[in-house]
């Protein structure tokens, strides 16, 4: 296994890796700090959307050390590094790329699907490996924030990007460890340690009346570290009814004492935006706000080899959409109000042996919504907080419980990990899911992997209870399933890595909205089966010396998906299960060239399988297209100043049926860091 390991109480101690350290997805911590030596056999030192995968929530960048040591004040996670792929977006990448939202920064990521409806992070549904966006499991430092009533609400983050540290993106199926709805792979946002008291503040302003106004302050002192964000952004948008306004206040505390790691984090975001044909052409006056209310306190210690993370959560979002902004039909009565409030509790254990680690654990969750379309009628009506007309007359509660085993071996280059979830729902009953991962070190730069996994899905409220203009939902909906399997290849060199993966996910009982081309409405189904066959490779090069220029420091990353779904679908048109993304190419360039002067470019080309059913009721096939994006900045000790043009090359597209993307959109602005 080409490593060294000794153990002292919770120590290990690695060599022969890389100068990086890394995190890897989820409430789990441990610190990973990773030294000079530039060959690795599983762990790739290159940043930006590097194949990477390591133990731990919290980075640790250490310089001119000779070792790895992991500092287990936290639970592993159970996800073996040496088995699974995990690709990681590292603070400096996030901020040198031209993107201003969590949502246009996951575009590049390899099998990943971001289809906008609004610009600059307005909204976004997020898919992976030719999924839908309902069956991504979304984590805030390690918290599940999946939103029961549609998965449209996902990323309402509570922060702004600037406050992220480190995003993180599990490939493939995270079930038998996250619970349901991880069920084509799971992302979590971090926001990281702080180590150190500063502050930052930026503005970005350009076309279309866009300003981007951030500020945030860290407080590090002896064995407590507390960060706080807050960040409005707004424009009149690119198009009639394309405007919006948002606001976000966030904070994160962390105190380190003799019972362990305490961790509170909280936060809060308001936004309002013109919804121009968002769910319909049909409308295309439409407007929607929503608030979002997050909050946690976890716990994390460790005695010897054996560490306890215990983690309670809450939740609140509150939505109010409507069919008509201004001038409404004569038949339109209400808009739609709905609150969701989603109450958790977790316990997770994890046993560290130098040959194997056994983890347990268990989780609560309970979801609620009141709403006026979602849910059951109930005898009377409840006032909307903070709407002056608005009611509930309808309500839908579930529980869920959910418990996890899973054992890992090491054995000379041999990991393998399986493990198991039970879960058990107030409306479905009993389910379950299994998996099993391995991989083998043929040289010291190259690992051979292969998992099967299966995971499941729960319907969403909105799956089972909306009714509109245009849509009819299925209380009798049933939880969908699938059976994934992988093998794939990973090898890092000095300057570079390489990935290639073969994945095939046997889906049953796919939940999708569709309709006969004959009928006007879609409705929620269990379709028979989706197969999804496809192939991922990626790349990253990092080279020193571009355009013969010392001291610079250049990286590409390439990466191309492909993927197939084989349906029974019966002719039905699809809005979203058949609607995938088939192929995508998509490069990342960042160099800085000289004294700090540097740019970044990113373009992506996007094949779409589907179609699309236009206001005159046609059924449209979705054109393939191309996008660049460009970034020019400079770097003083503790200043940024960029300019920046997205979609360089004005091209018109659309991600989701007729909802128009912007052209081409000028920006600039500066960041300061004390």
């Amino acid at each position: 296994m080409n490593k060294k390991m000794f153990r002292k109480s919770s120590l290990a101690v690695f060599h022969k890796w890389s100068n990086k350290g890394w995190a890897i997805m989820d409430s789990l911590r441990s610190v990973v700090k990773i030294g000079m030596i530039p060959v690795t056999y599983t762990l790739v030192a290159l940043p930006v959307f590097t194949f990477a995968s390591t133990d731990s929530l919290t980075v640790s960048k250490n310089v001119d050390m000779n070792e790895v040591v992991i500092n287990a004040v936290a639970t592993k996670n159970v996800y073996s590094e040496l088995s699974r792929i995990v690709i990681s977006i590292s603070r400096d990448e996030i901020g040198n790329a031209p993107v201003h939202s969590v949502q246009d920064l996951l575009e590049q990521v390899l099998g990943a699907d971001v289809r906008s409806r609004g610009a600059l992070g307005v909204q976004a549904d997020v898919s992976l490996r030719g999924g839908t966006f309902d069956q991504v499991l979304v984590l805030l430092n390690g918290v599940n924030i999946t939103d029961p009533q549609t998965g449209h609400h996902n990323l309402n983050l509570p922060l702004d990007l600037e406050s992220v540290d480190r995003i993180e993106i599990l490939q493939g199926p995270g079930t038998r460890v996250y619970g349901p709805n991880a069920f084509t792979g799971a992302i979590n946002i971090v926001t990281g340690e702080q180590k150190n008291s500063g502050a930052k503040v930026g503005v970005t302003a350009g076309g279309y009346g866009y300003l981007n106004g951030f500020g945030s302050a860290a407080w590090a002192k002896n064995n407590f570290r507390s960060f706080i964000s807050v960040s409005h952004a707004r424009s009149d948008g690119y198009s009639p009814n394309t405007d919006f306004n948002s606001r976000s206040l966030f904070y994160h505390g962390q105190l380190f004492s003799l019972l362990g790691t305490t961790s509170l984090q909280a936060g809060f975001s308001d936004k309002g935006f013109g919804a121009a044909s968002f769910y319909t052409p049909k409308y295309p006056n439409q407007y929607e706000r929503t608030k979002s209310f997050f909050s946690s306190i976890s716990q994390v210690k460790t005695i010897w080899d054996f560490t306890i993370n215990t983690q309670a959560y809450w939740r609140r979002h509150q939505d109010r959409f409507e069919l008509f902004r201004d001038n409404p039909a004569s038949w339109y009565k209400n808009h739609n109000y709905h609150l969701t409030d989603v109450i958790g509790g977790k316990l997770h254990g994890n046993y560290n042996t130098e040959y194997s680690r056994t983890s347990i654990g268990a989780e609560y969750r309970y979801e609620h919504i009141y709403s006026n379309v979602l849910g059951i009628l109930f005898a009377d009506t409840l006032d909307v907080p903070g709407e002056s007309n608005g009611f509930f007359n309808r309500q839908k509660a579930r529980h869920n419980v959910n418990f996890n085993l899973e054992q890992t071996f090491y054995f000379q280059g041999f990991v393998v990990s399986a493990g198991a979830m039970a879960l058990w729902n107030s409306d479905f009953g009993w389910d379950k899911s299994f998996g099993i991962d391995a991989s083998y070190a043929v040289l010291n730069t190259t690992r051979v992997f292969g998992s099967i996994n299966q995971s499941l899905r729960l319907p969403t409220f909105t799956d089972l209870y909306y009714n509109g203009p245009t849509n009819v939902g299925n209380p009798d909906l049933k939880p969908e399933h699938a059976l994934s399997y992988e093998v794939g290849i990973k090898s890092s060199f000095k300057n570079s890595i390489l990935q290639l993966s073969l994945i095939r996910r046997e889906g049953s009982d796919i939940i999708d909205w569709v309709k006969d081309p004959a009928d006007a409405k879609y409705k929620t189904r269990n379709l028979t089966n989706v197969t999804t066959n496809g192939i991922e490779v990626g790349g990253a090069y990092s080279f020193g010396e571009l355009f013969l220029q010392a001291n610079n420091s250049s990286k590409l990353q390439v990466t191309y998906s492909y993927y197939r779904n084989e349906k029974e679908s019966g002719g039905l048109i699809s809005a979203y299960s058949l609607d995938y993304l088939k192929q995508k190419l998509a490069m990342n360039l960042t160099s800085t060239l000289y004294k700090g002067i540097g740019f970044t470019v990113k373009a992506t080309y996007q094949d779409r399988a589907g179609s699309f059913t236009t206001a005159a009721n046609q059924e449209v096939s979705y054109s393939p297209f191309t996008l660049c994006d460009i970034r020019v900045f400079k770097t003083f000790k503790h200043l940024m100043i960029f300019g920046e043009v997205a979609n360089v090359f004005d091209k018109d597209y659309a991600d989701i049926g007729n909802i128009d993307q912007p052209g081409r959109w000028f920006k600039g602005g500066f960041k300061f860091d004390i």
